[in-house]
């Protein structure tokens, strides 16, 4: 039988049933991204593009592209589901300011919603639960969350697209049932569910 390497145990169980998703990877949102950048590029080479509309094509969409993909390359958590908590991260982008962990015992319910055409995973925190801290937890940020969404601005705010990398519904709930089976995962893209509304 093989030997279990030192720290794959956590508190609550072993670590293989910990739900980890990583942005990036050349996956086939990445190459549709490469692509999409590659048209709009050589779209600035044409004669009859003016100079100005030419850089700030290829500033826009070579640079921003190349930047998206240096980042998400590192292949940086975007969820991650544990004996600690869920852990969210809004973009690969400054890694250190947008990822935000909520305790279990912070957590009613993980709610899942569609705006944009994508994937969202957000909490609905219990009363009482501390401010969030970071970067875009403002209220300005709270208002526009909800109004995109149609949920309360506390849960809206707490919503990171599933854009980059790949949720899977079915591992989420069984490591939320495993490290927190009083947390109920509420999926608005199925029907007749529901979770804390606009107010």
């Amino acid at each position: 039988m093989a030997s279990k390497r030192p720290g794959t145990e956590t508190a609550a169980g072993p670590a293989e049933l910990e739900y980890v998703a990583r942005y990036g990877g050349w996956n086939r949102q990445n190459l549709k991204l490469v692509v999409l950048a590659l048209v709009f590029c050589a779209a600035a080479l044409l004669p009859t593009m003016p100079l100005w509309l030419r850089v700030t094509d290829l500033a826009f969409f070579g640079g921003g592209t190349l930047l998206l993909l240096g980042a998400s390359l590192g292949r940086p958590v975007a969820l991650r589901v544990d004996a600690a908590g869920i852990t969210l991260r809004r973009t690969p982008l400054f890694r250190g300011s947008t990822a935000q962990t909520y305790p279990w015992p912070e957590v009613e319910q993980i709610v899942i919603w569609g705006a944009y055409r994508m994937d969202y995973v957000g909490v609905r925190r219990a009363p009482g639960a501390a401010p969030l801290s970071g970067r875009f937890n403002g209220p300005t940020s709270a208002r526009v969350a909800a109004m995109t969404s149609g949920l309360r601005p506390e849960v809206a705010l707490t919503g990171v697209p599933a854009n980059n990398w790949v949720l899977d519904r079915a591992r989420l709930r069984a490591a939320v049932a495993q490290f927190a089976p009083q947390v109920q995962v509420v999926d608005l893209t199925t029907p007749n569910a529901t979770a804390a509304p606009a107010s």
